[in-house]
């Protein structure tokens, strides 16, 4: 099984499947007119070089003999305690938002204006966001570095729904995918076929119900509708940015949001509710304060041109790389930790770029995170 795992959470493997479902899929059901041949088979390049080099690396990594047990160099744990405090602390922030959305705790108020609340929660509230992903990764730390226990599961598993509920589907799917990876990969433990299964229905139940949610509507409207297409089409990002290219320069449009990231709204009220390519690309929606997720073909070919062709596969080779170095290492530390971390959210990269403020922000949150373990961790006592 650890065998499979390693192969499903490959970052190449996310991104052949992101490209059958996202790109190729949504081509051959629109009428993408920018989207030519030449872009097309690079994907598909894309796509074989993925597999051709997975395969080599697996393979190598295959004889190098490992004896599967990590050591922990740091030899600190979390105490159980700390896993209900900021259990209790995320849901206290969980019902800020939902305060500063709806200026009172109304559940049915976020079942139904749940489109609202994404948005809104989202305005004013960085910090917030910043402190739950803080609070979570020192949590999935302490998993990585100590084997799991049933109450530290209950707690981290409870605490990924509660932020299941500000949206975020994907981040929510990988979170519970990297559980998984950490768990059968990393402490060479069994899984279960009931809790594969409950853990995958998980996934499945957290994208469409966020998604119907998202949408006002219901499963059966939501799956007849182009909402539930636009869900799985990220071609048409790329078909719009192609278009864009024609028209403007779009090279480096992304770092326009570095200038005014860190600047609080409190003090800047006009700050843009809105990242730099959607107010360029598709100003109407940015109009409503909202922003479209770029893909990787789709991020990279507006930040640096045709240079993209050249970045990502070498991207995806340094990505894959590393993922198999890590595993293979075995000694369990922080930028081991991230490296496994971004690879197993590497689906976030695929479906928002790497060329994104997004990716300053995760690294910025997991450096306060270890930062937080340190002071609020215990010293395993040597016999």
């Amino acid at each position: 099984m650890k065998n499979i795992f390693i192969l499903l959470f490959a970052p190449t493997t996310f991104i052949i499947l992101y490209d059958f479902i996202f790109y190729y899929i949504p081509i051959v059901n629109n009428n993408y007119n920018y989207i030519s041949t030449p872009y097309i088979y690079y994907m598909i390049f894309i796509d074989i070089f993925s597999i051709i080099i997975f395969t080599y690396l697996f393979i190598k990594q295959k004889k190098i003999k490992s004896d599967n047990n990590y050591s922990n160099t740091k030899t600190y744990y979390l105490k159980t305690q700390w896993y209900l405090f900021i259990f209790l602390l995320i849901f206290v922030l969980i019902h800020y938002l939902i305060i500063h959305v709806f200026g009172t705790i109304s559940y049915s108020e976020v079942i139904n204006n749940y489109g609202k609340f994404y948005a809104v929660s989202k305005r004013g509230t960085a910090w917030v966001f910043y402190l739950i992903n803080i609070l979570l990764i020192t949590l999935l730390y302490d998993l990585y570095l100590n084997s799991f226990t049933k109450t530290k599961l209950f707690f981290v598993i409870v605490t990924i729904i509660m932020i299941a509920t500000t949206g975020g589907r994907s981040s929510v799917m990988t979170l519970i995918m990297f559980l998984f990876f950490i768990y059968v990969v990393i402490h060479n433990r069994r899984l279960n076929l009931w809790i594969l299964s409950l853990g995958t229905s998980l996934i499945m139940v957290f994208f469409v119900a966020n998604s119907v949610l998202r949408a006002k509507t219901d499963l059966v409207t939501y799956l007849q509708t182009n909402k539930s297409s636009f869900d799985f089409d990220q071609a048409y990002t790329l078909n719009d940015v192609i278009k864009k290219q024609e028209e403007v320069d779009t090279y480096f449009i992304d770092t326009v949001d570095l200038m005014y990231m860190f600047i609080p709204r409190k003090i800047w009220e006009e700050k843009p509710m809105s990242t730099a390519a959607t107010r360029l690309v598709y100003p109407d929606i940015s109009d409503r304060g909202t922003s479209i997720t770029f893909g990787l073909y789709a991020n990279v070919l507006m930040n640096i041109g045709y240079f993209g062709f050249l970045f990502i596969p070498l991207f995806i080779f340094l990505f894959t790389y590393f993922y198999f170095k890590i595993i293979n290492i075995n000694s369990k530390n922080y930028f081991n930790f991230i490296i496994i971390y971004f690879a197993v959210n590497s689906v976030q990269l695929i479906r928002g770029g790497v060329l994104d403020t997004r990716v300053l922000r995760i690294i910025i949150s997991l450096y306060l995170s270890y930062l937080l373990f340190t002071f609020i961790s215990t010293k395993i006592k040597k016999l």
